[in-house]
């Protein structure tokens, strides 16, 4: 539906294939290093992420490490990726439970 493509940029393949075209050409020479979101008939810039939080760990971190460390160095500070949906249209919200 228009909602989801439009609304919410949800898409195919297909909706994807002429960014990537751009990107891999010429013409996006000067286009490096950006977070771009696409699909269905929406097209997104957006703005580059900054750290929030560093830690070191001598050896770097391997799985377990992580496992063990990473909800109390970064569990308050994750975020969402700062796009909130809109609700959907009356006529696309799904029927309760044993109306049919």
């Amino acid at each position: 539906p228009e909602f989801f493509r439009k609304e919410l940029g949800f898409g195919t393949a297909h909706d994807v294939a002429g960014l990537v075209a751009f990107l891999a050409s010429d013409a996006a020479a000067k286009v490096t290093g950006q977070a771009i979101g696409v699909g269905g008939d929406r097209l997104q810039l957006w703005s580059h992420p900054e750290a929030v939080a560093t830690e070191y760990h001598d050896g770097g971190w391997d799985f377990q490490t992580l496992v063990e460390k990473f909800d109390a160095l970064f569990g308050n500070r994750l975020q969402s990726v700062g796009e909130k949906f809109p609700e959907l249209p009356a006529e696309l919200q799904p029927e309760p439970a044993g109306t049919k």
